[in-house]
């Protein structure tokens, strides 16, 4: 299946691993890629030698594309870095100012996504240059920093230019 999604990615199917803490390993993120999607690993907690280790399992289970999630809550620019430096072709940003490291993920080489939970979040993580946009609802598991917009409005605001993506349970 041929989409904006699979064509930025370089993958098979439009289906992205939700970069769930504690339930992704680096076999489960390889083999989801494998399988024709983007296998994403959650590495916000790693240190930026645990990165490096754990992008080099997951490059040693599969030669296609996977993805980093990054909770911005907290400084994640050395974390970022250590992706970038390890090769990793996508980045996830999640809850936070994506405003610089947007441009900084570009200038490694990244395919960029960020999460949002609001129409104004979209609005911000766009303006940065996002790749992807990922709208995620109330419902997941509370993992929504704000709703100044309803979910519903994203089919509205999104534009041929970014890939939208809704997660499950969206609105």
């Amino acid at each position: 299946m041929r989409t904006a999604l699979t064509e930025l990615l370089g993958i098979e199917a439009p289906i992205v691993l939700a970069p769930m803490g504690g339930a992704v390993t680096p076999e489960l993120a390889a083999a989801v890629s494998n399988a024709g999607g983007l296998g994403v690993i959650p590495l916000s907690y790693s240190t930026p030698d645990e990165i490096k280790s754990t992008v080099g399992e997951i490059t040693a289970l599969t030669d296609r594309p996977f993805g980093i999630n990054l909770i911005l809550e907290w400084e994640q620019r050395e974390r970022l870095a250590a992706a970038l430096d390890a090769g990793v072709p996508a980045i996830s940003l999640f809850w936070g100012d994506v405003s610089e490291l947007v441009p900084q993920a570009h200038d490694g080489g990244a395919v960029v996504f960020v999460s949002v939970g609001s129409v104004d979040e979209a609005v911000r993580a766009a303006a940065p240059g996002a790749d992807v946009v990922v709208a995620r609802g109330g419902r997941q598991a509370g993992m929504c920093a704000g709703r100044s917009r309803p979910l519903r409005s994203f089919r509205a605001w999104s534009t041929p230019s970014i890939p939208f993506r809704s997660s499950p349970r969206a609105g």
